[in-house]
C-alpha cells in the first residue's frame, strides 16, 4: 500500500506541474505585449505559421522600412512568385536572425531578402534595439526557443530576465485588454504594411545627400555578430541571401555604415541592392513616394518592389538557370491570389486605384 500511495503522490505532482506549466504558457500568450498596430509581428507570425509547408519562395525579413517598402503582392501578380514579408517594427539583426530561424522550421525559401536598415542606428535598449516597447513587441511575437533564451541570457540584466522568460509577470494587468476581440488588421497583405499613405505634415524631401564610396563608419559589435550568424545559417541551409536597403533620408554617419556593410557583403559574395544609390533607376521620387519621415507609401513601395523583382529574376537566372517558378496556374496557392485581390480592394476603398 505504501508504494501505491507514493506512486499516486508522484502522479499528482507531475499532473500539477504539467497544469502549472501549461497555465504559464497560456498566460504568457494571452497577456503578452501587443501594440495593436499594423507594424507589430503577432499577426504576421500567426499568418506565416498557417501557410502550407515549403510554399514560400521568397522570404523578406527586417524592419518597418522593408515592411513598408517591399510588397509581396507584386511578386505574385507579375511573376507568380510566392513571397512573404516577415518584417516587424524596429527589427534589428539579432531579431531578424530569430525570425529567420523560426521561419525555416516550416519553410524552405529559395531566397532570403534581408533588410539592411538596422545597421544605421545605435541600439539603446539592452544594446539590441531602439526602445523597450519595440524590444517587447519583437520578443513577444516570437515563440520561445533556445535562440530567444540565448538573447535573454546574453543581453538582459540578471534581475530582469525572469520577466522575459515569464512575460505575464510583467503584463499581468493587461487581462482586460486580452478579453477584447482583436480583429485581423485590414492593412496587412502578405506581411506588407499598406497603412495610411497620408500624414498630417507635408512629407516632401529634396534629393538625399550623396556620399562618395570612400566614406566609412564602423558597425556595432552586435550587428557584426548577427550578420555573421545570418550568413552562416543561410549557407548551411543552402539558401541564397540578398541584402536590400529601401530609400531613406540618412545622415553622413548612417551612409558610412551602409558603405561599410556593402564592403563586408562584397567580400562574402552577397548581393547588396542599395536603393540609396539605385533609386534613380526606379522612377522613385523623394518628394512624392514617402508616407512619413522614413517609410515609403504604397506607390513608392510598388516602384522599389518592381525594380527589385527584375533584379531578382536576372540574378536567379544567372545563379540557378531559373529556380523561381510561376505558381499562378497551380493548385494550392489560393492564399496569394486572395491576398492580391484583397489588397486591390483595400486600395480602391481608400481611393488609391480606379
Amino acid at each position: 500500500m505504501g508504494k501505491v500511495v507514493v506512486l499516486k503522490k508522484i502522479i499528482y505532482v507531475i499532473l500539477f506541474a504539467a497544469f502549472l506549466f501549461g497555465g504559464v504558457i497560456l498566460l504568457n500568450k494571452w497577456l503578452c505585449f501587443k501594440d495593436g498596430s499594423i507594424c507589430s509581428g503577432d499577426e504576421r507570425v500567426k499568418t506565416f505559421q498557417s501557410l502550407p509547408e515549403n510554399s514560400v519562395d521568397v522570404l523578406i525579413v527586417g524592419s518597418s522600412h522593408v515592411m513598408c517598402g517591399m510588397n509581396p503582392v507584386i511578386f505574385w501578380e507579375q511573376e507568380g512568385i510566392t513571397a512573404y514579408n516577415l518584417a516587424t517594427r524596429a527589427q534589428t539583426l539579432p531579431f531578424s536572425y530569430l525570425y529567420l530561424k523560426e521561419a525555416l522550421k516550416t519553410q524552405s525559401p529559395r531566397y532570403v531578402i534581408m533588410d539592411a536598415y538596422s545597421v544605421m542606428d545605435e541600439k539603446e535598449q539592452y544594446g539590441l534595439i531602439n526602445n523597450e516597447d519595440h524590444f517587447n513587441m519583437n520578443m513577444g511575437s516570437l515563440p520561445f526557443s533556445m535562440g530567444k533564451a540565448e538573447l535573454i541570457e546574453k543581453y538582459i540584466p540578471f534581475r530582469e530576465r525572469i520577466y522575459y522568460y515569464i512575460p505575464f509577470l510583467r503584463f499581468h494587468s493587461r487581462w482586460k485588454r486580452a478579453l477584447e476581440m482583436q480583429p485581423d488588421n485590414p492593412g496587412i497583405f502578405l506581411g506588407f504594411c499598406c497603412g495610411e499613405d497620408e500624414t498630417e505634415e507635408n512629407v516632401s524631401f529634396e534629393e538625399p545627400y550623396s556620399l562618395g564610396r570612400e566614406e566609412r563608419a564602423p558597425l556595432e559589435a552586435v550587428d557584426l555578430e548577427y550578420l555573421e550568424r545570418i550568413i552562416e545559417l543561410c549557407r548551411k541551409e543552402e539558401i541564397p541571401l540578398i541584402f536590400i536597403k529601401t530609400p531613406v533620408n540618412a545622415s553622413k554617419e548612417q551612409m558610412g555604415r551602409f558603405n561599410e556593410l556593402g564592403d563586408i557583403l562584397e567580400k562574402e559574395g552577397i548581393p547588396f541592392v542599395n536603393y540609396m544609390e539605385l533609386y534613380r533607376e526606379t522612377d522613385f521620387s523623394y518628394r512624392e513616394d514617402f508616407r512619413d519621415r522614413t517609410h515609403l507609401n504604397s506607390r513608392g513601395a510598388e516602384k522599389i518592389t518592381t525594380h527589385f523583382l527584375e533584379f531578382l529574376k536576372e540574378y536567379d537566372l544567372a545563379q540557378t538557370g531559373g529556380s523561381l517558378k510561376d505558381h499562378r496556374n497551380e493548385t494550392g496557392f489560393d492564399f496569394w491570389q486572395q491576398k492580391s485581390e484583397a489588397y486591390h480592394a483595400h486600395q480602391r476603398e481608400r481611393g488609391r486605384e480606379e
